[in-house]
């Protein structure tokens, strides 16, 4: 073990310093501690050039422009002196003598030329300012392009003439007012004047300034290197060089070693004309480089100086602090250690603690481990006889042990077996002492194969495993299904065997078995049962989640098991159901039973009734944790219900109202047959105050007598017999004009669509059919505002039925009310008796037909929806009217 530690804490150590010194890891410690401080000063050293070649830069262009200012001062005076001489009538005329005085006028007060001359067409000179021209101008294509163009043009470089002066000449057309050409004004400027307008300005030592004209040949040379001459004006410049200040960029910066050998920073500006035009004149201004990175330089190398001083005396004070402080205490250590190897426990380093810093505290340490050295050899010994007693121990519990347990090597051979595995397996630790393992196989009867033996896997991989899908092999040859699982045996990362727990698992699988085939029985009843089910489940904050709802119920409700299941009961979409839930859950709580209700919903699918028992389930300690809820749909039973209920009232209405009808109209009519002879008694009929009363009682009468015949309607059902076939096309047809004759056909008139284009021909009782249309069409009037048509429209239901659609435009029915419109005396018109739709549903579902009324979408008005059996045709319907 402990040649394996050192090995290990060897390898932490780098090879290549492994042998060094503590001093000379101190001194390299030091010298890597400055190294940051170093990249500092070199960084801040390289920073501050990098910002002093830029003021440079920015100092040579506003140089270099303050000379383009001045030269295109001269160009502009010369211009405007040229451009106002060729306008005076003596040069257009070319009277020689008179220009020879102008110009030598215009010389004496000229700061910048040396002399003015003109030429006539054909290039010879007529007037001169001063002196003799001894230039041949005539040749120049700038003087030809001045001529062509009539623009004003700066020439090039000239050499000396006979007056031994270099120029550089500036020239304008003469044009008379026709536009045609005189000839042409030059002015020429001397070169060497160009010194002395640049004294003004102050240069660097050892700066450069260069002018150059158009053809890159240098007008102007001024070098401030000791009074040292540089190139010749009215050389070209080098090509490198012309490349650079040429090209598209009118102001450039770039870097060049003069002819003298010294590096310079340049910066150029173009000179033009106009904007477009090509450069007549190039400005440079150069200063040495060094003279930029001077400051920086110096900085640099103060720097320098103070860092190595600094780090010279890190390193002396790191070499003997080092040695006191450290070095000399760990020899000390050094030496107390090899002679504790040597078995003197009893030995201390001598190093104070207190006062030794981390030294100390390594000290303390090493006197510490000397006496728990001693106290552990006298432990030793105690718990070898611990290990004696405790191997005992685990041997009795391995034979107690309920499951079997096999050890294995690292090789996989049995090297312990305790007798629950024997019993179970037939075979003794000698049967299998030192073989192989290979009784555990597939469950049919397949053996694995090695690479793949599950037990294998432990051992090569040094993982835990388990299975519980095999079959053991007894010694008897008869097998068990069984559940294992493997652990591997590890010390220092080695894998030396395995141990193998395992049991059988035969009740437990056959248990598994049958609560399969319960879960898939209860499964197939709680999917396939008739009445809606759902579960809800009580969570810890005492709310409640849905966790699960069979096809019924959502077929009912016309809510999806995934809306809803997983979620809490005040999260589902339906507010009204959640608080539904929540409360029948609250009250089963509280009374801790089961809790059976009857309830309207509206959910999805629509109003539904629901007869639901919410019966609770509880735990070992009486709490509830889970509900089922078994919700049975009545809203059929219901609806038979309340229908039952309004036949039977229809039935006792009808049989009261017959009874009563009879023995009122024969008192009625003879009040009508008075109120009618009344009118015929003259005192009375021609009485204006008799009469309001008299025809008040006609009302009256008339009113109660048209209900006592509803009352009879009401109270007689149709005889099948009178059910025939008829044509609803010349039925309709007939009602429409009855309509017309009425008073209400004068605000309303009736529109009359057959969508089905042919004769129509249904079972009906004609009158009584008519007599429902005509209520409709009233009812459908009352309900709309003066002018408003109502339309009448036959079309054909789903099954072949035949149906006739009156549809209003008025404000509709309240939907509160729109299910008591078929209720007797129930009106929402004044002056109605409530008795007009009763007799319409009457008449429908007497003659096998059916009636709904229903608001119009969208709005306004409703639409009433009869429908009867069509007769004769395809699709033909037999009569179902009893």
């Amino acid at each position: 073990m402990d040649k394996k530690r050192s090995k290990k804490i060897s390898r932490l150590i780098p090879p290549f310093w492994g042998a060094w010194s503590i001093q000379v890891r101190l001194i390299l410690l030091v010298l890597l501690s400055v190294l940051p401080a170093l990249g500092i000063i070199l960084h801040t050293g390289f920073e501050d050039k990098r910002k002093d070649v830029e003021h440079a830069e920015k100092n040579i262009l506003q140089t270099a422009e303050n000379i383009a200012r001045l030269q295109e001062t001269i160009t502009a005076s010369t211009k405007q002196m040229l451009k106002n001489i060729a306008r005076y009538p003596d040069v257009l005329n070319g009277d020689a003598q008179a220009c020879d005085k102008l110009f030598e006028s215009l010389l004496r007060n000229s700061l910048y030329h040396d002399n003015v001359f003109a030429t006539r067409p054909d290039g010879t000179v007529f007037a001169v300012g001063a002196g003799k021209v001894s230039y041949d101008l005539a040749g120049k294509d700038y003087i030809r392009s001045a001529m062509d163009a009539g623009n004003f043009v700066v020439g090039e470089y000239t050499a000396a003439g006979l007056g031994g002066v270099s120029s550089l000449f500036f020239a304008f057309p003469i044009r008379d007012e026709d536009n045609r050409s005189k000839g042409m004004l030059v002015a020429s400027f001397n070169l060497d004047r160009y010194p002395a307008l640049l004294q003004r300005i102050e240069f660097p030592e050892g700066t450069v300034v260069g002018i150059e004209d158009r053809n890159g040949v240098r007008l102007c040379r001024i070098s401030q290197i000791d009074g040292r001459a540089g190139e010749e004006v009215g050389q070209p410049l080098p090509e490198k060089v012309w490349r650079i200040i040429s090209g598209q960029q009118k102001t450039g910066i770039y870097t060049e070693e003069g002819g003298d050998g010294i590096r310079r920073i340049y910066g150029f500006i173009q000179l033009r004309l106009q904007e477009d035009d090509k450069p007549y004149m190039f400005v440079r201004i150069g200063i040495p480089e060094k003279s930029a990175l001077s400051s920086a330089n110096t900085r640099l190398k103060h720097d320098l100086l103070l860092f190595g001083v600094a780090s010279c005396l890190a390193l002396a004070a790191a070499y003997f602090l080092g040695n006191l402080t450290i070095v000399n205490p760990i020899k000390q250590l050094v030496e107390a250690s090899r002679q504790m190897g040597a078995g003197n426990f009893n030995l201390r380093s001598g190093i104070p603690h207190a006062k030794g810093g981390e030294i100390g505290l390594l000290a303390q340490s090493f006197d510490l481990m000397a006496s728990a050295l001693q106290a552990r050899e006298d432990e030793r010994l105690a718990s070898e006889e611990s290990i004696r007693q405790l191997s005992k121990q685990n041997q009795l519990i391995l034979n107690t042990a309920g499951e079997g347990i096999v050890g294995l090597d690292a090789q996989g051979g049995v090297i312990f077996i305790n007798p629950a595995a024997a019993a179970m397996t037939g075979y003794e630790l000698h049967d299998l002492f030192g073989g192989e393992v290979r009784q555990y196989s597939f469950p049919d009867g397949s053996s694995y194969p090695l690479s793949h033996y599950p037990i294998y896997k432990t051992l090569g991989l040094g993982t835990a495993g388990r299975e519980g899908d095999g079959v053991l092999w007894r010694k008897d040859g008869t097998t068990f299904p069984f559940a294992y699982s493997s652990s591997p045996i590890i010390e220092d990362g080695n894998i030396l065997g395995a141990v193998i727990t395992f049991r059988d698992i035969t009740k437990h699988q056959r248990m598994e078995e049958n609560l399969r085939e319960s879960e898939r029985r209860y499964r197939e009843i709680f999917n396939n049962v008739s009445e809606g089910l759902y579960m809800l489940e009580v969570t810890d904050d005492r709310r409640f989640r849905y966790i699960e709802q069979n096809p019924a119920m959502a077929q009912s409700t016309g809510i999806r098991p995934e809306e809803i299941v997983g979620k809490l009961a005040d999260e589902i979409s339906s507010e009204a159901i959640g608080r539904m839930t929540i409360a029948l859950c609250r009250r089963c709580i509280e009374e801790g039973a089961i809790l059976d209700e009857e309830m309207e919903l509206s959910v999805p699918a629509g109003i539904r009734f629901y007869s639901t028992s919410f019966i609770p389930l509880c735990d070992a300690e009486g709490r509830v944790y889970r509900f089922v809820c078994i919700s049975r749909d009545i809203t059929r039973h219901r609806r038979l219900e309340k229908e039952l209920f309004m036949a039977r009232k229809l039935e006792i209405i009808g049989q009261l109202a017959g009874g009563v009808a009879h023995e009122v109209r024969n008192p009625l009519n003879a009040i009508l047959s008075i109120t009618e002879a009344l009118f015929t008694v003259k005192d009375i009929a021609d009485n204006p105050e008799y009469q309001p009363y008299i025809g008040h009682i006609r009302t009256q009468v008339n009113r109660l007598s048209k209900l006592m015949t509803d009352l009879l309607d009401l109270g007689k059902p149709i005889k099948p017999a009178n059910i025939h076939p008829l044509s609803l096309n010349r039925l309709c047809a007939d009602t429409i004009a009855l309509w017309e004759t009425t008073e209400a056909a004068k605000d309303h008139s009736v529109t009359w669509v057959n969508a089905l284009n042919d004769e129509v021909r249904v079972w009906a009782d004609g009158m009584h059919l008519q007599q429902a249309l005509l209520n409709l069409m009233d009812n459908a009037a009352r309900c709309s505002p003066a002018g408003k048509g109502i339309l009448l429209q036959i079309g054909r239901r789903d099954g072949g039925r035949i149906c006739v659609k009156i549809e209003d435009g008025g404000a509709g029915i309240p939907p509160e009310k729109i299910e008591r419109i078929f209720e007797p005396f129930f009106t929402l018109t004044r002056g109605g008796t409530g008795l007009g739709l009763t007799l319409v549903k009457h008449f429908i579902e007497s003659m096998g037909g059916g009636i709904l009324i229903r608001n119009n979408e969208p709005p306004p008005g409703c639409t009433a929806e009869v429908t009867l059996n069509a007769a004769g045709g395809e699709g033909e319907t037999e009569n179902t009217a009893d």
